[in-house]
């Protein structure tokens, strides 16, 4: 990947030259989240985080040493000898924290929690930091677990083969990964299925080390569906959300579209303004309250996820993604949006307004998606989602699936009515 241009994906005759993202910038980025990553388990790797406001928000150091694991082992592939260094460095440090009396102990106690126990031992061992008796000792529970019926969520069994595979253990077949073998429903906005797609695609590609997955569905649907959920919680400004839907490209080996390479400048954007991409669980009120040590070990705990995901989006983005367009602002005028006004536009309009015409128009199915997806909200208005399905067709966009879903909707309506 280098400063040279190219030509994305073109919309309708328009033709978009871009420069394409430096890798040493995509790199740069990889190595800030470790960092980042480093000094939260430094802080919670031995007992956690608990948060007296929101319980919820709390978590074990099980947790983060497990996500650390994982942003070691993608960033560890990364083609540079200075991330390649800084992925082992951070693998290093949590591997004694990881391989402990407790941890074989919790695996005796709760066997059934052995693949969520094995996630760091397993990545570690991939990287060449094996501990013999630590997995003489805890393979066990694993086949144990393995020899029994397990009736778990999609996502649970996923992880389960994932970690199994690189454990070089036998599986059971576990079925087609019920997210990724249907069409998303729109119209039901679920958050958590959402996530659940990003963490299948983890799963099931290793990150995108495994190309060519089967997962019963065409690559191309199962990547329109992500970035219709990218659409929303972009919208949104859901930044962790948008930074693992993300992943989705170059895991599965896709081309970047170009609301994605839009979506990556408005994250990387973020990130460079704020020094770590923004997450919506810090409450201004709680850091407000806080002085000291407290105040800084509630800031990294609740921002540290986000700066985890966009590490490993840009380790993933740098070892295996097709080139990735930048969209840069351009300081001429503004001209009009392709398409009508989005009521209350999000956060992204800002990056979307520097943009030049012809990058706008490239970025018109996005815009209409958002359209679409507003009026689609909780409760949905059908007279904005008509109009909008309509503006869509009027500027000839290719159908998508926000385009399905508002159809599929407006036809249950009219059904409702006619009874």
């Amino acid at each position: 990947m280098s400063a040279r241009t190219a030509t994305p994906r073109q919309f309708g005759q328009s033709e978009v030259p871009t420069s394409l993202w430096p890798a040493a910038d995509l790199q740069r980025r990889v190595r800030n989240a470790i960092t980042v990553v480093a000094a939260a388990v430094a802080d919670f790797g031995e007992a956690g985080y608990s948060c007296s406001g929101r319980p919820a928000l709390g978590f074990g150091p099980e947790k983060i040493l497990a996500e650390a694991a994982m942003l070691a082992y993608a960033a560890s592939r990364v083609p540079d000898a200075d991330t390649h260094s800084a992925a082992m460095d951070l693998a290093r440090s949590i591997a004694t924290a990881v391989r402990t009396p407790e941890a074989l102990a919790d695996l005796a106690l709760r066997p059934h929690r052995v693949f969520k126990r094995a996630v760091p031992h397993v990545l570690l061992t991939k990287m060449g930091l094996p501990d013999d008796e630590f997995n003489s000792r805890a393979r066990p529970f694993a086949d144990r677990v393995l020899s029994h019926a397990l009736d778990e969520p999609g996502t649970v069994l996923a992880e389960r083969d994932w970690v199994a595979r690189l454990w070089a253990l036998t599986t059971p077949a576990s079925g087609g990964w019920n997210m990724l073998s249907r069409p998303l429903n729109l119209a039901i906005d679920s958050r958590e299925e959402a996530y659940g797609v990003t963490h299948l695609l983890m799963y099931v590609t290793d990150f995108g080390a495994r190309s060519g997955v089967a997962c019963q569905r065409p690559v191309e649907e199962i990547a329109a569906d992500v970035e219709a959920l990218l659409v929303r919680s972009l919208d949104r400004e859901d930044y962790d959300l948008c930074a693992e839907l993300l992943m989705g490209w170059p895991e599965l080996r896709m081309a970047w579209t170009p609301g994605a390479g839009f979506a990556f400048a408005v994250l990387a954007e973020a990130e460079d303004r704020h020094g770590v991409l923004p997450c919506g669980n810090l409450n201004a009120v709680v850091l407000d309250s806080l002085v000291g040590q407290e105040r800084r070990r509630y800031a990294r705990a609740m921002s540290y996820h986000t700066a985890l995901v966009m590490g490993m989006l840009c380790a993933t983005a740098a070892t295996y993604s097709a080139p990735l367009a930048t969209y840069r602002a351009d300081p001429g005028g503004l001209p009009a949006r392709p398409l009508g006004e989005v009521r209350e536009w999000g956060g992204w309009r800002a990056a979307y307004d520097r943009l030049g015409e012809d990058q706008r128009r490239e970025l018109a199915g996005l815009v209409s998606d958002i359209d679409i997806s507003r009026a689609l909200g909780d409760p949905p208005d059908a007279r904005a989602v008509h109009a909008a399905l309509q503006q869509a067709r009027v500027a000839g966009l290719p159908p998508g699936p926000w385009q399905r879903a508002a159809e599929q909707w407006l036809d249950l309506v009219v059904a409702a009515l006619a009874r």
